[in-house]
């Protein structure tokens, strides 16, 4: 879990990148989801966090509502193709869980 080391780390990236930090994290799929985290241990204020989680959603919606514009006619074609993007996604979320089983065995297992 979270220990003293991991918020020294979060600290010195707050340090070193501050609001580039938060700015890019929300454009980035799997970091956006935890970049508050790290940010909030590293003391950024709420507003600054705010105006920076904003501005960084911005191109990630636009993107989306872009995409869904350009393929929304061509959904029903486009679907069966996408179920192979499926398995693949649920196979790498499977991998990653197994990494994480693994490295946490190992260090257990470690003095």
């Amino acid at each position: 879990m979270l220990s003293a080391r991991h918020l020294a780390v979060a600290d010195r990236w707050f340090a070193r990148y501050g609001d580039a930090s938060v700015l890019v994290g929300r454009v980035l799929p799997v970091v956006r989801t935890f970049i508050s985290l790290p940010a909030g241990a590293a003391g950024v204020p709420l507003r600054r966090f705010t105006v920076l989680t904003v501005v960084g959603c911005i191109p990630w919606v636009l993107a989306f509502a872009w995409l869904g514009t350009l393929l929304g006619a061509n959904w029903d074609s486009l679907k069966p193709g996408l179920r192979y993007a499926d398995y693949a996604v649920i196979g790498l979320g499977l991998l990653a869980v197994l990494w994480v089983l693994a490295r946490r065995g190992r260090a257990e297992r470690q003095p």
